[in-house]
């Protein structure tokens, strides 16, 4: 019983394979109309439509369809020429990286080290201030206390101003590597 099973399960297979997988009949039903169907039709007058991609694309040629390299010839596959999108599209690339290379020049950069001067300045000023409030504390225990307070203002003005510099300083970094990677792009 269970050898009569794997046979019909291989006619099976051996049937469905048979059959192609894209087939299309046209097929005359009698009154003059004519229908599509994916089964052969149950009358005799049938054909079957050769079925194609909608986008009309030529299948690739195999490599042994293609001319082997002359003895002066190298066997380095040709360079593609670039279509009227490709040249456009470089064009508008080129135009942006030197738009935005003219930007970072022009407005920028001079930001960038006029905000490190301003943070230095603003620090400098808020540890002076500080500093000179310290000075006139009274050589006392209420002195003491005030001017320990002060100095741990202070030390957190100074752990502030050093955030605050680092960032400045990385945004500056950042500006000039993307400076040298444009320039790099626009170069080549």
């Amino acid at each position: 019983m269970k050898k009569r099973q794997q046979t019909l399960a291989a006619f099976a297979l051996l049937f469905a394979a048979s059959t192609p997988a894209w087939a299309i009949y046209k097929c005359d039903d009698g009154t003059g109309k004519q229908i599509f169907q994916d089964r052969p039709c149950t009358t005799g007058k049938s054909s079957t439509i050769d079925v194609r991609p909608a986008s009309g694309h030529a299948p690739k040629p195999s490599p042994a369809a293609s001319p082997a390299p002359t003895a002066g010839q190298s066997a380095a596959p040709a360079v593609k020429p670039m279509t009227e999108a490709d040249r456009i599209n470089a064009q508008t690339d080129r135009m942006r990286k030197s738009g935005r290379l003219k930007d970072i020049n022009e407005l920028y950069l001079g930001g960038a080290y006029d905000n490190i001067q301003r943070v230095q300045n603003n620090c400098r000023k808020d540890l002076d201030a500080l500093a000179q409030r310290k000075g006139s504390a009274m050589n006392n225990l209420a002195g003491a206390t005030w001017e320990q307070s002060i100095s741990a203002e202070m030390q957190a003005v100074a752990t502030r101003c050093q955030g605050e510099q680092l960032a400045a300083q990385n945004e500056l970094e950042r500006l000039r590597s993307e400076k040298a990677q444009l320039e790099k792009d626009l170069s080549k």
